[in-house]
């Protein structure tokens, strides 16, 4: 298994694919479409590596970030 999934739920392990994200270099644990179409499957939402490709790739990156501020938002209180 290539990710990890330390949160236990996909919601907060989804945003954790961009680890040390307070380093000077994070390490991108979603770095090709293949790895996102395999973090689905090592997730356990599908049964399968799912099929994605550069556009996917860069939607799920966006998406995550966007999870990751309103997590960090909803941490320290703020709307």
């Amino acid at each position: 298994m290539r990710h990890a999934f330390p949160g236990g739920t996909p919601a907060l392990d989804f945003p954790g694919t961009l680890r040390f994200r307070h380093r000077a270099e994070p390490r991108e644990d979603l770095d090709s479409p293949a790895s996102l179409g395999s973090w689905f499957r090592e997730a356990g939402i599908t049964v399968d590596d799912v099929p994605a490709g550069p556009a996917d790739l860069r939607k799920a990156l966006a998406l995550r970030e966007a999870v990751h501020r309103l997590v960090r938002a909803a941490m320290a209180g703020e709307d």
